[in-house]
């Protein structure tokens, strides 16, 4: 089954984010949760690393090969480009070293937590912005 929704309207994607705000912040989590969130946070950051050295370097070949990691580079340029500008492949690459380091169990220091924060706070402000101002949805019409 394949629904067509856009990432505003992802509950996963949401669900995700916030728990990320949420280890970062050093609140308590349950550990089956705490390992889910890291492990989606480092999937979604490593495709969009990987999507930003194909296009970064203009390789064509490697972009083709590997359409995800384009995509998920193409949903956080589209959040994060403005207010990052040229920073944003590097603040990509530094949110997965640190979500990778918060997975094996390593202490991150604050400066560090606190840069990840303002990449998934952004990410939440782009969607929850895209969620207020997408079209509503036609009603439909009953007829008796």
């Amino acid at each position: 089954m394949s629904f067509n929704i856009t990432p505003s309207q992802d509950p996963g994607l949401w669900s995700v984010l916030q728990g990320g705000l949420t280890l970062l912040a050093g609140d308590e989590m349950e550990q089956a949760r705490r390992e889910l969130v890291l492990d989606c946070l480092v999937s979604m950051f490593d495709k969009a690393e990987r999507g930003s050295q194909a296009v970064s370097g203009m390789n064509v070949f490697r972009a083709s090969q590997d359409p995800a990691a384009l995509t998920q580079f193409s949903f956080f340029s589209d959040y994060l480009s403005k207010p990052l500008g040229n920073d944003l492949s590097t603040r990509l690459n530094e949110t997965l070293v640190l979500f990778r380091r918060l997975r094996a169990g390593e202490v991150a220091d604050a400066n560090d937590r606190q840069k990840a924060s303002e990449i998934l706070e952004g990410l939440l402000s782009g969607l929850n912005r895209d969620q207020k101002t997408a079209p509503l949805v036609a009603p439909k019409i009953f007829s008796y």
